[in-house]
């Protein structure tokens, strides 16, 4: 059914998949990143990542294939965001909240999320 409605091929057929897939190949490096430069520049990184994806999807609004392309790109940015939102709320609560708040903070922060 999924190659009959979106008109696709074998090769795009895991596509769905997508934001997953590259969640898992930048979870290292993203948080590397986060460990590195700071809680700052990441998460002006990621919300770039986020408006990035956001805005290819802007791009094409009619049912081409050029919108799902942009659409399965943008999905890939933002998988790529998605791995600070699992690593970014401890290094929030450590950076703002004193000792004893800490785990209250992202217990809070997870449950947000």
């Amino acid at each position: 059914m999924y190659l009959q409605y979106y008109m696709a091929n074998n090769i795009s057929f895991p596509l769905p998949s997508r934001g997953c897939i590259v969640f898992l190949f930048c979870l290292v490096p993203l948080s590397n990143y986060l460990e590195r430069q700071g809680l700052r520049r990441t998460t002006i990184l990621v919300a770039s990542l986020v408006a990035g994806g956001s805005f290819l999807r802007l791009l094409s609004r009619d049912d081409s294939w050029g919108f799902f392309w942009l659409a399965h790109l943008g999905a890939v940015l933002n998988g790529m965001a998605g791995v600070t939102l699992g690593s970014a709320p401890p290094v929030v609560s450590a950076t703002w909240f004193p000792e004893n708040e800490r785990i209250f903070a992202t217990s809070v922060n997870m449950v947000i999320i």
